[in-house]
């Protein structure tokens, strides 16, 4: 029973940044204005909810990196949100909006970069040594991209991009793949769970690749939306708060 209980821990939490919740409740015809509100609300509901559900796992661990990780899946709540609605307009009128998705993707890139190089930074290889200043400079290179557009209070639809900006989008998916095979080296995580993070990841480029090689307006996908590239970095936070990495601290 007990078992049971923590698989089904497991889904929701893998399920719970998906789930619309507003536009099952809210009937068609309204606009983000007229909902917002209540979107904040679900939101918010949907943090304190997967909080408390990795909280009662029963192989619970706390550590630094597995929250920062995890942290980066509750930032992207709204942001998918406003991705997978049908209230979803084309460009969103309210500044608000933009302000806090904007402001959760900062915080999101923050923590994954800070994972990253934590991570990374012990290893002492040149090919190690130049993943993570690439790696780092990417991320770095979002930040400043999301920032300067949150400063600018732009409108946040991305469905626009170039081919480069995308394949920048694409290359975020690689950086939790890292620092699992990092875990993975120190035998921290089981590899089963590292090829779960990995199979997201390369799905998520999967999908990306038609609109950087065929153009952004061929092919357009939830993937290649920077909020949707957090998704395997949530799994590896689930992963290190969990039984499977019990001994890091």
């Amino acid at each position: 029973m007990k078992r049971r209980l923590n698989y089904l821990i497991i889904v929701l939490l893998i399920i719970l940044p998906f789930i619309p919740i507003a536009d099952i409740i809210v009937p068609k015809g309204y606009v983000l204005d007229d909902i917002f509100c209540l979107i904040l609300i679900i939101s918010s509901i949907k943090i304190i909810c997967s909080t408390l559900l990795i909280m009662s796992h029963r192989s619970y661990n706390s550590n630094k990196k597995g929250w920062l990780l995890f942290i980066c899946g509750l930032c992207m709540m709204l942001p998918l949100y406003l991705e997978i609605s049908t209230h979803n307009p084309k460009d969103y009128n309210l500044v608000l909006v933009s302000y806090l998705r904007q402001g959760y993707i900062i915080i999101a890139l923050i923590s994954l970069l800070f994972v990253f190089v934590k991570t990374l930074l012990p290893f002492k290889t040149f090919i190690v040594r130049s993943i993570l200043t690439v790696g780092s400079l990417l991320l770095a290179y979002h930040i400043g991209n999301n920032l300067m557009t949150l400063i600018h209070a732009k409108s946040f639809s991305e469905t626009n991009g170039s081919r480069l900006e995308t394949l920048t989008i694409s290359l975020i998916y690689f950086i939790p793949v890292l620092i699992g095979l990092a875990y993975v080296y120190k035998g921290k995580i089981k590899s089963w769970k590292f090829y779960a993070v990995t199979l997201l990841s390369l799905i998520g480029v999967l999908f990306c690749l038609p609109n950087i090689i065929l153009g952004m307006n061929t092919f357009n996908s939830i993937f290649i939306n920077i909020a949707m590239t957090f998704i395997p970095s949530y799994w590896l936070g689930i992963i290190l708060l969990t039984k499977s990495a019990k001994k890091l601290k």
